[in-house]
């Protein structure tokens, strides 16, 4: 099976390479740019181990419920506001070609944001009411929870967005500079009044919400107005929502998206929570966030390069920009796969030791389970990488299908491997899983994939 993946992703490789187009080339300001963000990410990687570190030092347990905040956060970033994240970048280059335009586009999407507020507060208070009188959560473990889940999710838009608008050094600045914040807090909070699971989720809440206020101002400044501007009368409400319409037609399929995405990469935790024990969803989470502190990290630092890249290529109606897009999304894709490969292959043979360095013995997944997890998220990047060419058509409904079939089928392989046999089930199981989003990603992608595709950009 891997060698029929690795066939369709090298085999393409090198006929990019053979004809590789000279604006794929990085020009001196791009690698100043790739290299900002490149450094930005090797840095966080390295906190992020620190921080896990401090983290896990409340044990499995508390480290399990923490796993399980951040799978809720998980639920309302793919389901809102990654969506409207992915539909504002889309039309951003569009909008962007009119200064007055380009204004009421990035204010109007803060002005989204602002209204979600309110939404997230009530079910907060809903919620977690509910969840303490059934003694499922502790009511203050529920608050603080609920505090991290919406800073964390109303900041999702901003990096991507200031990525787009090429603030590089500032997306990997503030990125730094909120881990170097994490560990700080973490740190103060271990020596004067110690760690426990709320305790680290109100560390986790300062840091980030401090760093969303510094990038909601890079935001302010770069488009041009005060925060205070954005709530101003003006006479901008007809174009503001055309683009409301514009990005929902774009972004809706992505709210379905969002819910099969999260059981197909989150289902498993709650799962194991279920049929093992928070402790057994602490050993995992650490063994996912050891791969989301290397591998992971590296691919986020070269979605948000290359993204902006191709969705400004597809935006040309020059077929030759058209198909430089097009071989760069191949080129995202190989180099996708081999970074989670060599992770996967180094974390077999290292794995064990470098989790008893973060963390304790408690916390230790045998190496082979490492090795499935990396291979298996390495196949899902792959297939986000390729699903860049129908996002880039602006048809991102053709993967509906796709993510319905995958979303449907998750939870149900998880909960026979975790059965079968516990983390490592879950593990092959994730792997299985992934490898058919893969090969359905791909037969979706035939009809783009085609010397001279008749897909056109959507007037959507």
């Amino acid at each position: 099976m891997l060698e029929s993946i690795l066939s369709r992703l090298v085999v393409p490789l090198r006929g990019i390479a053979s004809r590789f187009d000279a604006s794929l080339t990085l020009q001196p300001k791009q690698f100043r740019e790739f290299l900002w963000l490149s450094s930005g990410q090797i840095i966080a990687l390295a906190l992020s181990l620190v921080s896990i570190k401090l983290m896990s030092s409340i044990g499995a347990q508390g480290y399990g419920m923490f796993v399980l905040t951040t799978s809720v956060a998980g639920i309302l970033a793919s389901g809102f506001y990654g969506p409207v994240e992915q539909g504002y970048i889309r039309y951003y280059f569009e909008y962007a070609e009119s200064p007055s335009v380009r204004k009421v586009f990035l204010q109007s999407l803060l002005r989204l944001l602002h209204r979600s507020v309110y939404v997230l507060v009530g079910i907060a208070f809903v919620a977690v009411p509910v969840l303490a009188s059934f003694d499922i959560v502790d009511a203050r473990f529920g608050f603080s929870a609920s505090l991290l889940i919406a800073v964390t999710v109303l900041s999702l838009p901003f990096p991507g967005m200031l990525n787009a608008m090429r603030l590089r050094k500032e997306v990997a600045l503030t990125q730094v500079g909120e881990k170097i914040l994490l560990v700080a807090v973490l740190f103060a909070t271990s020596t004067i009044l110690g760690l426990n699971e709320t305790m680290i989720v109100l560390c986790a809440f300062s840091a980030t919400a401090l760093m969303m206020f510094v990038r909601l101002h890079l935001y302010n400044r770069e488009g041009g107005f005060s925060y205070g501007d954005v709530f101003r009368k003006n006479d901008s409400l007809l174009n503001e929502r055309a683009m409301y319409k514009r990005v929902a037609s774009y972004s809706t399929p992505f709210l379905l998206w969002g819910a099969v995405g999260w059981l197909q990469l989150n289902a498993e935790r709650w799962v194991i929570n279920g049929v093992m024990t928070s402790a057994d969803v602490g050993r995992y989470g650490l063994a996912i966030s050891l791969i989301h502190s290397s591998a992971v990290i590296v691919f986020n630092a070269l979605t948000q390069f290359v993204t902006p890249v191709i969705f400004s290529k597809f935006s040309s109606n020059n077929s030759d920009a058209i198909k430089t897009g097009k071989a760069l999304i191949h080129f995202y894709a190989a180099v996708t796969f081999l970074l989670f490969f060599m992770t996967a292959a180094f974390l077999y043979f290292f794995g064990d030791q470098i989790l008893r360095f973060i963390s304790t013995s408690e916390f230790v997944v045998e190496g082979f389970s490492l090795f499935v997890l990396t291979v298996g998220l390495g196949i899902f990047y792959v297939g986000q990488a390729y699903a860049q060419v129908g996002l880039a058509y602006q048809k991102p409904r053709v993967y509906l299908l796709p993510k319905i079939v995958v979303g449907v089928l998750a939870p149900i392989a998880y909960y026979l491997g975790c059965i079968w046999n516990g983390v490592l089930g879950v593990a092959v199981s994730l792997f299985f899983i992934q490898t058919i989003y893969f090969f359905l990603i791909l037969a979706v992608n035939r009809q783009f994939l085609k010397p001279n595709p008749e897909h056109g950009r959507s007037s959507a």
